[in-house]
């Protein structure tokens, strides 16, 4: 149990690192140059947002699963939403290379794509358990677009309240 709980913790970690590099690249390339305070400002906007996906994935997936719990205790949430998240490493490497080779820096595209590949792939996982429901698809793909979509409308605020600061503090 004790392994299984440290499993978990490590996939928890990996997810969050992904969207730390999904804002160290959305916001360290909001001006032609790449921002070194925008960048690790954005890291820790990721990371925080990371925590905050995790969490709704795992209310959405208990509260939509109360036979999965009954049949694989209260774990059996975390290590689906976990072992799917990890669906979002490629898209962090490819948002990472992306921008620092080939200057390309469209991060929000490579959120978007890594959220709903973790959405399918949790409703995979769930499948796995047994529980093949249309609504463990629909559930955490859903949940993935809004948070998608959240993602997207906070760049541009998040962006101009970053430059000001950073205006602030320069002066």
């Amino acid at each position: 149990m004790m392994e299984q709980q440290e499993s978990i913790n490590a996939k928890k970690q990996l997810n969050r690192i992904c969207f730390a590099i999904f804002g160290l690249v959305t916001f360290g390339y909001m001006g032609k140059d790449f921002n070194i305070p925008g960048a690790i400002a954005g890291a820790v906007l990721g990371y925080i947002f990371g925590i905050f996906t995790f969490g709704i994935m795992m209310g959405i997936v208990k509260s939509s699963n109360g036979t999965l719990k009954q049949q694989y205790g209260k774990g059996f949430a975390a290590n689906a939403v976990s072992r799917g998240m990890l669906f979002m490493i490629p898209y962090a490497v490819l948002c990472l290379s992306a921008a620092f080779f080939l200057h390309w820096t469209a991060a929000i595209l490579f959120v978007s794509a890594a959220l709903m590949s973790s959405a399918a792939s949790i409703g995979a996982e769930l499948s796995r358990l047994g529980k093949t429901r249309l609504a463990n698809m629909l559930l955490p793909s859903l949940t993935a677009f809004l948070l998608s979509g959240l993602w997207m409308i906070a760049v541009t605020p998040v962006g101009s309240l970053l430059g000001t600061l950073e205006k602030l503090i320069v002066r």
